[in-house]
């Protein structure tokens, strides 16, 4: 109770509310919005000068301009929209975009950033807690042939599509990491890790596992380089080592997930093919949003019209299965790129390009890696088409660098 009083002891409203939406936002999405309207109403009453709003917010060097800036793009795009209908639904959708930085440049914020990723830890297990709890509850009252299929897969991730959940899991393993090398609770962060790289397992998310090993070998090489831990990082990579032989030559169901993978890209055709399955669409969608963002260049189809154009070039194409499937262009580059052309991926590169040189700068290989793993993600899944990627994503970019930003800025 002690360490729970001094941990919340200088908290104010605009901290509570930033520890409501950092755990909501990933263990139930739809509650994170009215968290979003509560600190709004209650930073309106808590402003900051004038000054340091603008300083912040008209800098292309930090991270709210370019956020605000892709938030803007969407809203200009609506001049060559033709769906509008559509076009509303995802300006709506990407309110956050503007919200959250705003919010957060005025708020007057004393929860630090160690804290903020306590919370967002917090946030995770409470996930973990939940998720595998409803799986005990319906494989014990809706039992299934396979009596544990509940905690695989989709069915695992009851909350959230299980790419996204996985990339959070994988962001959480990468802070476990860190904090195990830099605090003395090695017990507490090794714990985590070890249930968040387990359950990450459980989703059997293809890039979620090659994101997670990716991030991991990238941190035992830093154990090495900056701990000069070098016996330790030896038998780090001889155990991952092990366990991708191990997924390999065993039968589980990750491992199936990537021998089907590797099959279904061998030889994949992106026309006249009626394919549904997931990587063989991912790569008809990657191919045909191509097409139709050269076709569009250099303002794209506008934000109405992305997933009309998508559809009627599939059509075009004899893609039949994926554009009866209506699916997006399956990469968030793209699909910004098809929808606002390079103002899309100017907005894009600008929030990351910002993040990679405030990690490099003040040599935060936590931050690194939580912006490698966001853009990895980004390859595969249009991962701001949805509340579960926009919030998330916006929050940990903006609060996980906010310290480093306003020594900076007193400096």
């Amino acid at each position: 109770m002690r360490n729970i009083k001094q941990f919340i002891e200088k908290w104010n409203l605009n901290d509570w509310c930033i520890a409501y939406l950092l755990i909501f936002s990933i263990a139930y999405i739809k509650l994170a919005a009215l968290g979003i309207v509560l600190f709004l109403i209650v930073v309106w009453f808590n402003r900051v000068e004038k000054k340091i709003f603008y300083k912040r917010l008209l800098n292309f060097r930090k991270q709210e301009f370019w956020f605000v800036s892709f938030f803007i793009f969407h809203l200009l795009g609506m001049i060559w929209s033709e769906n509008s209908a559509f076009g509303i639904a995802d300006i709506g959708m990407k309110l956050s975009f503007i919200l959250l930085p705003l919010i957060l440049v005025l708020a007057k914020i004393n929860i630090t950033s160690k804290q903020i990723q306590q919370v967002f830890l917090i946030g995770l297990f409470i996930s973990l807690v939940l998720c595998y709890s409803f799986a005990t509850f319906k494989s014990i009252y809706y039992p299934e042939d396979n009596h544990w299929g509940y905690f695989f897969e989709s069915e695992f991730s009851s909350f959230m599509h299980r790419s996204y959940y996985a990339t959070y899991l994988s962001i959480g393993t990468v802070l476990c990491f860190v904090h195990f090398f830099n605090s003395n609770k090695r017990i507490y962060y090794g714990f985590l890790f070890f249930l968040f790289s387990f359950s990450l397992l459980l989703t059997m998310s293809k890039a979620g596992v090659i994101v997670y090993l990716l991030s991991l070998l990238i941190l035992i090489f830093w154990v090495i380089l900056k701990k000069r831990m070098f016996v330790l990082g030896g038998l780090s990579i001889l155990g991952i080592l092990s366990i991708i032989a191990f997924m390999s030559f065993s039968d589980i169901g990750v491992t199936k997930r990537f021998d089907e993978m590797i099959k279904s890209l061998k030889g994949v055709k992106t026309i006249n093919n009626s394919s549904t399955e997931s990587n063989t669409a991912r790569i008809i969608m990657w191919s045909t949003s191509i097409k139709v963002m050269k076709e569009n260049l250099p303002f794209g189809t506008g934000t109405g019209d992305v997933k009309d154009e998508l559809i009627k070039k599939n059509v075009s194409l004899n893609n039949i299965g994926v554009a009866e499937s209506k699916l997006n262009a399956h990469n968030q580059f793209l699909n910004s790129g098809v929808q606002l052309g390079l103002l899309g991926i100017i907005g894009l590169c600008g929030i990351f390009i910002t993040q990679f040189y405030k990690a490099i700068s003040f040599k935060r290989i936590e931050l690194f890696l939580m912006s490698l793993i966001f853009i990895l993600s980004f390859m595969v899944e249009s991962f701001l088409e949805t509340q579960a990627g926009i919030i998330p994503f916006t929050l940990l970019s903006l609060l996980f660098f906010r310290e480093i930003e306003t020594k900076n800025e007193m400096s």
